[in-house]
């Protein structure tokens, strides 16, 4: 991609998936906006970067090892907001042993230039199933 803040905008989601499979919950957390909205698929909505971690991420990785992929199939930016069309690939490993679990899905996610500058996660949705 030649414009810069779509590159830029790759390069979040590169730092997300690369925290993410390290479970670097400091990274995931300075990866959303402060007011953030996490919509997963049939479970409530949960506002706020910090809630998102202690209410998704943190209770994943205690109970899991990791491994996604995200790949970008659309980023549209419009000012200091864009989408950011993909989908996913994700294996769940079990750490108290058992078989691996895998999803795949797709994704849209709200970014936004936030006032210090850096693109951030402002909205994420997903579902399951094939892209």
């Amino acid at each position: 991609m030649n414009d810069p803040h779509a590159r830029a905008i790759e390069r979040l989601f590169e730092r997300f998936t690369s925290a993410f499979n390290a479970k670097d919950l400091e990274t995931l957390e300075a990866s959303y906006s402060e007011d953030a909205l996490l919509i997963p698929p049939g479970q409530t909505s949960i506002r706020g970067a910090d809630a998102i971690i202690q209410g998704m991420w943190a209770p994943t990785f205690d109970a899991f090892d990791v491994e996604a992929a995200l790949p970008i199939h659309e980023i549209e930016v419009a000012g200091d907001w864009a989408f950011v069309r993909g989908t996913y690939r994700l294996r769940l490993d079990p750490v108290g042993g058992g078989d691996p679990l895998h999803e795949q899905g797709r994704y849209i996610d709200v970014v936004r230039k936030d006032a210090d500058g850096p693109w951030k996660i402002a909205r994420a949705i997903w579902n399951v199933g094939e892209g």
